[in-house]
């Protein structure tokens, strides 16, 4: 069996400080109030990147048809404050 990954590439520019960027993608408690679309949730959200820890955070959203979960896993390159690498992403939906 073989798998093949597709690679997603996100850079995002922002006029904020880059302290309080850093912070909005490390403390859970800003993270769960900035991530996300309106309607989802983050369930999960574990916050440390120090390479080889396992990070995860999960974005949920509930609609009437599915249920659908997004997982960010793992860290691979940190260069605080200006560098994060989020090793693994996986999708999945629950039909209801």
């Amino acid at each position: 069996m073989t798998t093949d990954f597709e690679r997603v590439h996100i850079e995002r520019n922002s006029a904020a400080p880059i302290d309080q960027v850093w912070a909005i993608w490390t403390d859970p408690s800003l993270f769960r109030n900035w991530y996300g679309p309106m309607g989802c949730s983050e369930p999960v959200a574990e916050m440390d990147v120090t390479v080889g820890v396992t990070r995860k955070i999960c974005m949920a959203m509930v609609t009437s048809e599915r249920t659908m979960t997004y997982w960010l896993i793992g860290t691979k390159k940190v260069s605080a404050p200006d560098h994060l690498v989020t090793r693994r992403a996986c999708v999945k939906r629950t039909a209801r």
